[in-house]
């Protein structure tokens, strides 16, 4: 499992403190490759919004195997080539949300719906009980929007992730990027700040 810290010459340190309880970290160069390689913003937010009838009528499902179909988990393959397409362009080494998952679970499968499906550890999984869950309230502030000011910032089209970004918006009535982790609220103003 990947980590970096800030400042990023203090990664070392760190792993060799939390080394007895999770063995399996590894430092990367820095949080800009950590925060781009975070699968969540990618994986939760579209399921959620688009079960958000089900959720908002409290119909309890299995928020992996029944709330992510085959088109939705296209979807989420869309905004991963967007997330990618940034790691890309900032020279980031990337691993894709398919990648992940079958790295974090060891299941093989041809996409992010068959591997979602085949995936034991999500076989009981719940959907949230309100459309107020970390799955809209953390990991869109929180992952989405720094990705998509990163994007936007390197020149990538990021037209899926703001997409969602206005859905949870109008769905959640708060201004999430009122209390998002921005470029400004990080005090990057360009590219050069980026290279943490």
């Amino acid at each position: 499992m990947p980590i970096s810290t800030i400042p990023s010459n203090a990664a070392e340190y760190i792993t060799s403190l939390l080394y007895d309880v999770f063995p399996q970290l590894t430092v990367t160069d820095n949080v800009l490759q950590t925060s781009l390689n975070n699968i969540n913003p990618i994986l939760h937010p579209t399921p959620t919004l688009l079960n958000m009838g089900l959720i908002d009528r409290e119909d309890s499902f299995l928020f992996y195997l029944e709330g992510i179909t085959p088109r939705i988990a296209e979807i989420i393959e869309q905004l991963d080539l967007e997330r990618m397409e940034i790691g890309k362009v900032l020279k980031i080494e990337m691993k894709s949300t398919l990648n992940w998952l079958q790295i974090f679970y060891g299941v093989s499968a041809n996409n992010i719906y068959e591997t979602v499906q085949e995936n034991k550890a999500y076989k009981k999984i719940k959907s949230p009980g309100t459309l107020d869950s970390r799955f809209l309230l953390e990991d869109i502030p929180m992952g989405l929007v720094p990705m998509i000011e990163i994007g936007e910032l390197s020149g990538v089209p990021v037209p899926k992730m703001r997409s969602i970004t206005r859905l949870a918006e109008m769905v959640c009535g708060e201004k999430i990027w009122d209390y998002a982790r921005t470029l400004n609220t990080l005090g990057i103003q360009n590219l050069k700040d980026i290279r943490i």
